[in-house]
């Protein structure tokens, strides 16, 4: 094997297979610590939990394949830019409803899993309100990989992984906030690595997308949720 071609092969891949390593530990962290500082009653309460929230970005990870063809093609231009906000704008009026009807629909979604889940809607609103911060924002992960900025998205990554750490062990173990504070942990961080991914995502590009859409949305999906909440209590 070429000694240099193996050196460029492992900076190339370097990067993207440490982001995705990130992703994996991301993923599983929560779990072990729910364990580790509670039970494995919340950790199953929170698993069941996460996993219906999730359903709100199904369109966003279904069309993330398309996606990342498509900007990998066209990288570095207007057209990539346009892509991006096509694509997002596309994900947030189809998520919004879906992210309305789990929580419309709670108690009917929950009476199909456990009858116990209904006492902890609380945590079920601030997961989805993850969720809507994180399709909200757009295909960010994605644009900052197919557009071969794979080192911000690996340090990005590696930022979120921090602060997950760091929040958790606050929350947890400092203040004993329990499921709840998991739930902040999740979205003070996707918050915080959603506003660093699309500032770097701005500049490169030149994008007012985030300030145009990003918090309006996110406003009218909190008001969307506190409506449904009434009517679901008055009903």
């Amino acid at each position: 094997i070429d000694r240099n071609s193996f050196t460029a092969f492992f900076k190339e891949t370097s990067s993207f297979l440490g982001s995705n390593i990130i992703e994996i530990v991301i993923l599983e962290i929560d779990k072990i610590l729910i364990n580790t500082f509670l039970n494995s009653k919340s950790v199953g309460i929170y698993s069941t939990l996460d996993k219906i929230s999730r359903l709100s970005v199904s369109i966003f990870n279904a069309i993330s394949p398309l996606l990342m063809k498509k900007i990998a093609f066209h990288k570095h231009t207007l057209k990539a830019r346009n892509i991006y906000v096509h694509y997002s704008s596309i994900v947030i009026a189809v998520s919004l409803p879906i992210s309305f009807s789990l929580y419309y629909f709670r108690e009917y979604i929950f009476n199909v899993f456990n009858d116990e889940l209904i006492s902890y809607e609380l945590i079920f609103l601030g997961l989805l309100i993850a969720r809507m911060i994180q399709y909200s924002s757009g295909f960010k992960a994605v644009m900052l990989q197919m557009s071969g900025m794979k080192n911000q998205d690996f340090y990005t990554k590696l930022l979120k992984l921090v602060l997950n750490g760091c929040l958790f062990y606050m929350f947890l173990s400092i203040f004993k906030l329990k499921l709840i504070g998991m739930v902040l942990t999740l979205i003070i961080s996707i918050l915080i690595y959603s506003i660093v991914q699309v500032s770097i995502i701005k500049r490169h590009y030149k994008i007012k997308y985030f300030q145009n859409i990003f918090y309006y949305s996110f406003l009218i999906q909190l008001l969307i949720y506190m409506v449904a909440s009434n009517i679901g209590y008055v009903s």
